[in-house]
């Protein structure tokens, strides 16, 4: 039998095309990766065959992966001078590099052109701004549609770089960028496999990127999620949320312990306005010493909206001389009194509030004097308008939950993404609420508890206007009728232990950590399985001890409420033995976990 297309000749029609490509297809692998490389490089500039269509990236990435070197040389040749590749990326449409740019940097410059070229599937012409949106487009990435060619440009080269970092022939992490792969891939890492391409592809290149990092930085760490937690509980920083939550946690507090060290090897744990006295070599923080990463703080204690965090940003004098107030919380020092309608505080804005990154932390303490009022109203926002909203903390309009607002580069969604508590902000009494961003994750404490937790889809994005607190002055009825003190914008995350050390006197005595949410409305079957690792459906000694007491100060249930119990649950519901002996209403009712006891 001789070569193939001699004595094997195929059959005309739709035979003949899948013969062609299985043939082509073969031919690629039993090639050279340098001459294979030169076809797929030329390919966008030649004429298809008929029955062929152009490669892109998502045919055969493997090919585009390849080490920079490799693809230099493969076009230009082995001692290509920066001069040749310069001239190089000049012809293919690509932003000219800078004239101070090093051998090194024309080198990456010169493979991110090529891979954009055969991304968009030819030369960029005309500015290229249209091929650059469709092959965005195809990657399910958004986009600002007044977004230059120089940004779509960098946003399409950084994404391929992720898509090379997965396809990688020389350490692969995944064999193909089709879905059941990248599923298949999530699921060996015991990663959320739900989601689109794009999402699934940054999951696990930016889990395994931590990873990476993680491994060289941690001596003999494995990238587990029992290794996560225990270098978390280490540095005394919370270990909710996923497996990729961890990770980037962990990773983030790393790097940037790492890079404070090279900076400044003696770093201290405060920030003072005042003096720091040294005794007998130990540290001795003045009255004013205020805490690391504290970008602004409101206690109304001087009845004059002075920033005490050491920023000296102040409320305008405008806004803070209309300013009430009374109490403050536990009944020390002042709280600002906001009586609703257009009565609102002004900050302006601070350099330094840009630090907070996808990073921060806002909280409060609030004592809410007036119920729903069926608009929204403002408890803080920092921004002008709508479109500004990081951070921006909202009362429903027909309940007393409270919504956390950010903006994001997701131009889906305008006025920003959100999480929206479980619990209820009650009358007449203080509530601590805090907004936590990290990432992608957004939290909120109600009273020191983890109340809700949700992904945004965007990146954060931060504005430039002011803050307000209390009100706003483009939303003349969404003030609110409330004391509130002790308003603080912190440029990191509190971890868990912080915001409950700092709600404990909401709480009357009982640990946050004693109770959780399981489910509100749910069947008793749901309530049972709804308790995570370490807490259990709590029985009817736990709600006596403080659990429906705490239930009731959270908003989770009301005197009419059946709260399901472990004693209900272990009769398999035959008994009625909810908290108070009120029966479920068509077999619902309210899922509270307590903690085991050690």
């Amino acid at each position: 039998m001789g070569p193939a297309g001699q004595n094997d000749q195929p059959k005309k029609g739709k035979s003949s095309v899948l013969w062609r490509h299985l043939l082509t297809l073969t031919l690629c692998r039993k090639m050279a990766r340098r001459r294979a490389l030169l076809l797929l490089l030329a390919a966008p500039a030649l004429a298809s065959p008929p029955s062929l269509q152009p490669v892109t990236v998502e045919a055969r990435p493997e090919s585009l992966c390849l080490r920079d070197a490799t693809i230099v040389e493969a076009v230009l040749g082995k001692d290509a001078d920066s001069k040749s590749l310069r001239a190089h990326i000049g012809t293919l449409g690509a932003p000219a590099p800078k004239s101070s740019s090093t051998h090194a940097e024309l080198v990456h410059a010169f493979v991110v052109a090529h891979r954009v070229r055969a991304a968009v599937g030819g030369k960029l012409a005309g500015g290229g701004v249209e091929p650059l949106r469709s092959a965005l487009r195809d990657r399910g990435c958004s986009f600002e549609m007044g977004a230059k060619t120089d940004a779509l440009y960098a946003q399409l080269s950084g994404r391929l770089e992720r898509e090379c970092y997965l396809v990688n022939p020389e350490r692969p992490l995944v064999q193909s960028l089709n879905l059941e792969d990248l599923r298949a891939t999530c699921d060996e890492r015991v990663l959320a496999s739900s989601g689109s391409q794009k999402e699934l592809i940054d999951r696990i290149y930016g889990f395994q990127r931590h990873c990476d990092s993680l491994s060289t930085a941690i001596a003999n760490f494995q990238c587990t999620t029992g290794h996560a937690e225990d270098e978390l509980g280490r540095r005394g920083l919370s270990k909710l949320g996923s497996k990729e939550e961890l990770f980037q946690r962990l990773s983030d507090v790393i790097s940037l312990g790492a890079n404070t060290t090279k900076a400044a090897p003696a770093v201290c744990d405060v920030a003072s306005a005042g003096p720091v006295c040294i005794e007998n070599g130990k540290k001795v923080l003045s009255a004013d010493a205020v805490p690391k990463g504290l970008l602004a703080r409101f206690s109304f204690d001087d009845a004059a909206g002075l920033d005490t965090s050491g920023k000296a940003n102040h409320m305008r004098a405008d806004t803070a001389d209309k300013l009430k107030f009374g109490p403050g919380i536990g009944g020390r020092g002042n709280a600002a009194r906001f009586v609703g309608g257009s009565d609102f505080a002004e900050v302006p804005h601070h350099p330094a509030y840009l630090e907070a990154g996808q990073t921060f932390t806002l909280e409060m303490w609030v004592f809410l004097r007036q119920d729903s009022t069926g608009d929204w109203r403002v408890l803080f926002q920092k921004g002008r308008n709508d479109g500004e909203r990081t951070p921006a903390l909202f009362l429903e309009p027909l309940t007393r939950g409270v919504e956390f607002f950010v903006s994001t580069d997701d131009a889906s969604q305008p006025a920003g993404e959100r999480i929206w508590s479980n619990s209820f902000i009650p009358l007449h009494r203080w509530t601590h609420v805090a907004a936590v961003a990290e990432g992608h994750t957004l939290r909120m404490y109600i009273n020191g508890l983890l109340d809700c937790e949700n992904q945004t889809v965007g990146s954060i994005t931060h504005n430039v206007g002011p803050m307000y607190v209390g009100g706003h002055p483009w939303r003349p009825i969404g003030g609110v009728d409330s004391y509130i003190d002790e308003v603080q914008y912190h440029g990191r995350a509190l971890s868990t232990d912080e915001i409950q050390a700092k709600a404990s006197f909401a709480l009357g005595g009982v640990e946050p950590s004693f109770v959780e949410l399981g489910c509100m409305g749910c069947a008793l079957h749901a309530a049972q399985a709804s308790c995570r690792s370490g807490y259990h459906l709590c029985n009817v000694r736990d709600l006596f001890s403080g659990g429906y007491m705490l239930a009731r100060a959270m908003g989770w249930a009301t005197s009419s409420s059946h709260v399901w119990s472990a004693e209900e649950y272990a009769a398999g519901g035959s008994v009625n033995a909810s908290w108070g002996g009120v029966g479920p209403t068509a077999g619902a009712g309210l899922g509270l976990c307590c903690l085991d006891n050690d």
